[in-house]
């Protein structure tokens, strides 16, 4: 949708988030759309954020199956429903924000993979395991703050034993279905 300079963040039904560049750094344009869009039929509230680019639209469901609310929607934003890619468009029709949530579980996936790779080489080149190490460096360092601070301030070094706790169970939970 770049070309166009909107993009369907997330919709669900009477609700919708899109970005759309012609309000980014432009406070004077989205009052401009968020005014337009509240005298339209069926708009509950717009609210256009100039230092995000994101227009949060609450809307009438009915008005947007008659397809009433899309073409304000388009007319108020100065583009065309034939300029939008397909895929965009059954996104805008279908409250579908699949693809990014797809492409979130994709990068996660990658980070996790990323980390498994650091660690197995680290069990290579020392013999030491992260999952055990990192939280145990954790517990480490919160006792040597809490033996050598002068004055104990709450809650740094039960920080450190907390991070130890969440980190041990995150790093060693049992993933059931991978």
């Amino acid at each position: 949708m770049e070309t166009i300079g909107m993009r369907v963040i997330h919709t669900s039904p009477g609700r919708m988030r899109l970005k759309v560049d012609d309000i980014k750094h432009n406070p004077d344009r989205a009052r401009e759309i968020e005014d337009q869009l509240r005298i339209r039929p069926g708009v509950h509230s717009a609210d256009a954020n100039p230092l995000t680019g994101s227009l949060l639209l609450t809307f009438d469901e009915a008005t947007w199956q008659t397809m009433e609310l899309p073409f304000s929607l388009a007319q108020v934003l100065g583009i065309s429903l034939n300029d939008l890619d397909p895929n965009e468009w059954h996104r805008l029709m279908a409250h579908d924000s699949t693809d990014i949530s797809q492409r979130d579980n994709a990068i996660a996936k990658q980070f996790e993979d990323a980390m498994k790779e650091l660690n197995s080489s680290v069990q290579r080149l020392v013999g030491a395991d992260l999952r055990i190490m990192l939280p145990l460096l954790l517990a480490l360092l919160g006792v040597r703050n809490l033996l050598t601070s002068q004055k104990t301030v709450l809650p740094s070094w039960p920080d450190y034993f907390w991070f130890a706790f969440s980190t041990y169970f995150m790093l060693n939970r049992t993933t059931s279905g991978r």
